[in-house]
């Protein structure tokens, strides 16, 4: 009965200095913060000649966007996030649902370097930020 108890306890210990050795789940290749600033490219909607969209995201702000695991999200209307999936490639595309309205992007990561498009039929906007 012993020797069986000292192959437990010495099966437990080789497990636990297993779980202690295997490496955590790999980041993805750009994940990380990247500062930079927006710009408004289009707007299709004014009030009173003035674009609707600059109550979106106040042009020429410093602004932040966070990747983490190859997705990038954007703060996007008044308190929303949108998120888009970036490929292995560094290329950034895809379409999220806000509200009623449908965003796509196009953009890359290269170098430490975020440089996206995104928007909607209203509102395109235009982020560079560095890692």
């Amino acid at each position: 009965m012993a020797s069986i108890n000292v192959l437990a306890a010495l099966g437990a210990s080789v497990l636990a200095a297993v779980a202690l050795t295997l490496p955590a789940e790999a980041a993805g290749p750009f994940d990380g913060t990247y500062n930079g600033t927006v710009k408004l490219v289009r707007s299709t909607i004014t009030t009173q000649g003035r674009s609707d969209c600059g109550s979106i995201t106040v042009e020429g702000r410093p602004s932040t966007r966070r990747i983490v695991d190859n997705k990038v999200t954007v703060p996007y209307g008044t308190g929303g996030n949108v998120q888009f999936d970036i490929g292995a490639d560094g290329t950034v595309s895809g379409s999220a649902a806000y509200g009623s309205s449908q965003l796509t992007t196009n953009g890359k990561v290269t170098g430490g370097t975020l440089s996206m498009e995104y928007g909607s039929r209203y509102c395109w906007f235009r982020f560079d930020g560095t890692k």
